[in-house]
């Protein structure tokens, strides 16, 4: 089954707001069912619920955190995975020291959503999980393409002990990522 693999520090906030959100915009786009969503920390002991404020948050944009538990990511996690989306570019290049393997198809998900925005994929009638598989291919042709960003721009901060203020622009550039990507996939 191809997936999205979305990856934070602790799993408790923003890898965790990104998975829910993929999850429930996939749901409303056919073929959505036969794409796995699932996050990871790569900081996490694992088994932790939603970090509160987080949880309020995804609450308050229609998404249910409960039931949601934490885990660590694991290299047999990132391999089953046909996008490994990080919550910061030093987050991203955590994953790919640990593990090698994804490096063509790891971003952050912003840079993702800028590259899917800056050059649109165009499908020849591939099926959602054909997509999920050919996007890191494409991504990686468009981030050569065209301008980049400032660097910060491809990062989400971790909100964790921030105003509440912070958490809702961070849960902002979570979910306007997540959006783009899903509707990239699903042109």
């Amino acid at each position: 089954m191809a997936g999205v693999l979305f990856v934070c520090a602790v799993n408790r906030a923003r890898s965790p707001w990104a998975e829910l959100a993929c999850r429930a915009l996939l749901a409303q786009v056919p073929g959505g069912a036969d794409v796995a969503v699932a996050s990871a920390g790569t900081w996490t002991r694992g088994g932790e619920p939603m970090w509160g404020p987080a949880a309020q948050e995804a609450w308050s944009r229609g998404l249910d955190p409960e039931g949601f538990t934490s885990r660590m990511l694991t290299p047999a996690i990132a391999g089953e995975a046909s996008v490994v989306l990080a919550a910061t570019r030093a987050l991203r290049d955590e994953v790919i020291c640990s593990v090698p393997t994804v490096l063509a198809r790891t971003f952050t998900w912003r840079e993702l959503a800028w590259l899917v925005t800056a050059q649109p994929p165009v499908w020849a009638g591939e099926s959602l999980p054909e997509r999920l598989r050919l996007l890191p291919e494409h991504a990686r042709r468009a981030r050569g393409a065209v301008a980049a960003p400032p660097p910060a721009a491809l990062d989400v901060d971790d909100p964790a002990g921030r105003s509440a203020a912070t958490v809702r622009r961070c849960a902002d550039e979570t979910f306007t990522a997540v959006t783009t990507i899903v509707g990239a996939l699903s042109r």
